[in-house]
């Protein structure tokens, strides 16, 4: 009888450590959103205390000439440059979650939230920017990383089965290589190489190739746009 009074509280303990495991998950993923946000929250005051510190001032980019010192301070005001660093960090904050305004009356820019700054030059949100860029930014990053896959997985297979050998050593050179060799470099080197050099493809800024350019205003480069989208990824992967 006691055995068999025991038996309903199985499933009653079941469900108490299923409702424990779902508190430590919901605890372990907040206390990881909780950590990234502070990591977010860390870098955006350094970077943000990086700007201010330079002594650059965005606000004579804006100011035209001749650039008064009544235009300038105007222009500081107008971009919320003339508030103290801890302000403009303050509405740079906010204007993520609830938008900003640059300026007042009719001549007042509007930044739709998230606003994480806007462009006088450009006349366009940041958000806005980096949103335009996101497609050039997921094939150049898809590409490398196919690119890295095939690569690593076909060299780290010819290196095991050539184990010892000049080959496994010139496998792991060109992977040390690769990995260590700054990007910039790399793609400097292959503007270099491959447009300048062999002209396969196109300098960055032109739609023709250095030969056609120099053949005359009526000749172009023979390959498409595919082919020319092929640097970047390699010299990401």
């Amino acid at each position: 009888m006691t055995a068999l009074a025991r038996v309903p509280s199985a499933p009653a303990s079941s469900r108490g450590m299923a409702r424990a495991d779902v508190v430590h998950t919901v605890r372990f993923v907040a206390s990881k959103v909780a950590g990234l946000a502070l990591v977010l929250l860390i870098v955006s005051a350094l970077t943000f205390a990086v700007f201010v510190l330079l002594p650059a001032d965005p606000a004579q980019l804006s100011c035209g000439r001749p650039c008064t010192p009544q235009r300038l301070e105007a222009a500081r005001g107008y971009m919320g440059l003339d508030r103290s660093a801890w302000n403009q960090y303050a509405d740079f904050l906010r204007g993520i979650v609830a938008g900003r305004t640059f300026g007042a009356g009719p001549t007042a820019i509007t930044c739709d939230a998230p606003c994480l700054g806007y462009s006088f030059r450009l006349n366009e949100s940041v958000t806005t920017l980096i949103v335009s860029r996101l497609p050039v930014t997921f094939s150049i990053a898809i590409g490398a990383a196919v690119l890295w896959f095939v690569g690593g997985v076909a060299a780290g297979v010819v290196a095991a089965i050539r184990r010892g050998t000049l080959t496994d050593r010139f496998v792991i050179l060109g992977a040390v290589t690769g990995v260590s060799a700054p990007g910039y470099l790399v793609g400097l080197l292959g503007i270099l190489l491959f447009g300048f050099t062999l002209d396969v493809v196109r300098c960055p800024g032109t739609s023709r190739s250095p030969r056609a350019r120099s053949a005359g205003p009526g000749t172009s480069c023979s390959r498409g746009p595919c082919w020319h989208s092929c640097r970047p990824p390699c010299t990401r992967g």
